[in-house]
């Protein structure tokens, strides 16, 4: 005796109920979503920054503790800057003298996953969305070593940035929070990188001039100070 096959028969109004009931969990799952893609892109952005401290420290251990300046000195152009630096101590096979803008859409390092304007989008970001502490690593400054640091794991290296000036040729300016309302991943002169809040706007502690703006204030350490 044969079974006969279940018949299912929707009407439009079930059709509609269906709908309306995944709608409803999509908009409940969606922000959930949305947050942890974001957590993601925060993890990748702040490994990036610890792979450029250990760069930096890689670097610093082949040349005497001295470490990468955010801009060689009256050396206006991207294969001097603090990054370009860092590309070949990353990748020995990197190519020397390169353009900036091929070299960093190459090694995708220096972009941040969370940053809307791409690298090469002028005047917001030319080759980088981070800046260096002009503070241990200014190019008007003696170029600095390790050990002269008081405190490493107190010593910022690099850190999310967002560019306000037009005049500058990569990523400057204030820090940036597109990781959260105050808070923003950086690297330290020990090798840590972490996510950590950001100081208020009014006290202007990390403006990360990349090798182009003077220090205003600085400690003994080279940590950052406030900018009266």
């Amino acid at each position: 005796m044969k079974k006969q096959s279940a018949s299912w028969n929707f009407t439009l109004i079930e059709l509609l109920i269906v709908i309306a009931i995944i709608a409803i969990l999509a908009a409940m799952l969606l922000p959930a979503l949305n947050k942890a893609r974001e957590t993601a892109r925060k993890i990748t952005c702040l490994s990036q920054l610890k792979t450029m401290a250990s760069a930096t420290l890689l670097y610093a251990d082949n040349n005497r503790e001295h470490i990468p300046c955010g801009l060689a000195y009256n050396k206006w152009n991207a294969v001097n800057m603090w990054w370009s630096v860092l590309i070949q101590t990353i990748n020995s096979k990197a190519p020397a003298k390169s353009n900036g803008q091929a070299m960093t859409g190459y090694y995708k390092i220096f972009v941040c996953p969370t940053e809307q304007t791409p690298t090469g989008a002028s005047p917001k970001f030319q080759y980088s969305h981070y800046g260096v502490n002009i503070y241990f690593m200014h190019y008007t400054a003696p170029v600095r070593r390790m050990s002269s640091a008081k405190k490493p794991s107190a010593v910022v290296m690099q850190m999310d940035s967002n560019r306000k000036d037009s005049y500058a040729i990569i990523a400057d300016g204030y820090t940036s929070n597109r990781h959260g309302t105050g808070r923003m991943n950086s690297s330290y002169l020990d090798g840590h990188a972490e996510f950590r809040l950001r100081s208020t706007d009014s006290d202007k502690v990390e403006k990360l001039k990349n090798g182009y703006e003077r220090p205003c204030n600085k400690d003994s350490n080279g940590c950052i100070a406030n900018c009266k």
